[in-house]
């Protein structure tokens, strides 16, 4: 990740990334909780909320500060932020909880330990070591969603408009990739 000039380039782009996925669940989730009527749901989303924004903190600050990277090539692509805008659509609790459980963590957790298994264990120990904990919190905060999801699914057609969101986002996350 951080042992030549390419790689932290690299490292500043993901770490970005990162960060700006991590703020966008935050504003995501904290609307979510205002507006949801399930009260166990909203507990969920407003206590996630917060751990997504201390996620967000954490990867901004092992940012690497490079004065020849642009503000663009920092910023996330048109793909990524379509992808996060159709997470953030759904009015109903359980398309919501859908894109979250069975697509955007999932994938945000794939990244992180591709990151950490190829991590330099001295070059890039501090990131390893935020990440690590963002993984630990993130598997902790899904595993608490998927139990909410499951408990509000109770028919065919919830099951079925869950299995539409999952589907749109999938295709979605594919060319954001």
């Amino acid at each position: 990740m951080l042992t030549d000039g390419v790689l932290i380039r690299d490292t500043a782009r993901q770490l970005a990334r990162d960060a700006w996925i991590e703020r966008r669940l935050f504003e995501i989730l904290g609307a979510w909780s205002a507006d949801c009527p399930e009260p166990d749901a909203a507990r969920l989303l407003a206590e996630q909320s917060h751990h997504h924004a201390w996620h967000a903190s954490l990867l901004e600050e092992r940012q690497p500060v490079l004065h020849d990277l642009g503000a663009d090539e920092l910023a996330p692509p048109a793909s990524l932020v379509a992808l996060l805008d159709a997470v953030a659509a759904p009015t109903r609790t359980i398309e919501r909880l859908t894109g979250l459980v069975r697509v955007v963590v999932p994938e945000l957790l794939a990244g992180y330990e591709e990151r950490l298994a190829v991590a330099n264990p001295v070059a890039d120990a501090p990131v390893a070591r935020v990440l690590r904990l963002v993984v630990a919190d993130e598997q902790e905060d899904w595993r608490a969603a998927v139990g909410v999801l499951r408990s509000m699914l109770r028919t065919e057609g919830d099951v079925v408009g869950a299995t539409a969101q999952q589907s749109n986002l999938e295709g979605l996350l594919l060319r954001s990739r």
